[in-house]
């Protein structure tokens, strides 16, 4: 016999962010429960739900976490984009998303914006599925 437990995205999401041993963002965590609530949709089966799998599974990272944990992996100009960085333009998110994916599978972009109760802007965050 078994119990399922059928979970709302914020009820996911609040697990994800209840979890002691993570440190998902709140928006990380609501972007998580999405995909992965889509995902069940896409499939046509439930996922059965365990935090301690989504924490082995997927990690969140911020742009500068990405690029020292992963640039040796990554098929990206660098000397392209710091260029382009130095002129004052915008880091290719795009492209280093899809070089991500193609590695992955899964790739999260989290626009974090601005902290309505601090006024900070946070950094953007990407999850990653673990590979």
């Amino acid at each position: 016999m078994s119990v399922v437990n059928t979970m709302s995205v914020d009820e996911m999401a609040r697990d994800l962010l209840d979890d002691e041993y993570a440190s998902w963002t709140r928006l990380g965590a609501y972007a998580l429960a999405e995909y992965l609530d889509e995902l069940s949709d896409d499939i046509g089966e439930p996922i059965e739900w365990c935090r301690v799998a989504v924490r082995c599974d997927f990690s969140e990272y911020t742009l500068s976490d990405l690029i020292s944990n992963f640039a040796d992996s990554l098929n990206l100009d660098w000397q392209a984009i710091a260029l382009e960085l130095l002129d004052g333009g915008d880091f290719p998110v795009d492209d280093l998303v899809e070089q991500l994916q193609e590695q992955s599978g899964c790739v999260i972009y989290v626009e974090q914006g601005t902290n309505p109760l601090t006024g900070v802007t946070d950094e953007d965050t990407f999850i990653v599925q673990d590979f």
